[in-house]
């Protein structure tokens, strides 16, 4: 065995050394072994619970059921965001600003029974009602307004309806 020893350059006291050393890499190798073995435990006993769910399902089919309702919610959310630009373009012609002025027209009747009703949309597009009562009557006009403007002069009260329905809501 000396021989043996001798041809690869080694002697007693360098074959301890060796032995020693290899032992020590195969306690180290065990520990390692051990360390990596309780992390693979861990790891599958977190897999485990994961999958197991609240109700006994699968992680498979918990993720299909989320992607589902994933998928679902957002063709719901574009529906919506269709809907809500379709509810805006249709409200921006809704009427949305109101002048109310009542007046009394030929300061005989009291009461302030006639009055001046401007309605308007978004774009101040719509119309000024004026309704005139008198002792032989009531009598109804309907003035057009585009843009703010209306198509025919307006008198004192149709004028201050239209500024009041303008300004509506400042």
């Amino acid at each position: 065995m000396s021989g043996l020893l001798n041809s690869i350059g080694l002697d007693f006291q360098g074959l301890a050394i060796l032995c020693i050393v290899l032992l020590i890499a195969v306690i180290a190798l065990f520990v390692l072994l051990y360390l990596q073995k309780r992390q693979l435990r861990s790891l599958e006993e977190r897999v485990a619970k994961l999958s197991r769910g609240s109700d006994g399902e699968s992680l498979e089919d918990t993720l299909i059921r989320i992607f589902d309702d994933y998928t679902a919610l957002n063709k719901t959310i574009s529906r919506n965001s269709q809907d809500i630009d379709t509810l805006f373009l249709r409200m921006q012609t809704v009427i949305q600003k109101i002048g109310v002025i009542k007046y009394d027209a030929f300061n005989q009747m009291g009461g302030n029974l006639s009055s001046a009703i401007a309605l308007l949309d978004e774009n101040n597009d719509g119309f000024i009602m004026n309704t005139v009562q008198s002792v032989d009557g009531c009598y109804s006009y309907v003035k057009r307004v585009i843009d703010g403007r209306p198509d025919i002069d307006l008198g004192k009260e149709e004028n201050q309806a239209l500024e009041e329905a303008i300004h509506y809501g400042e």
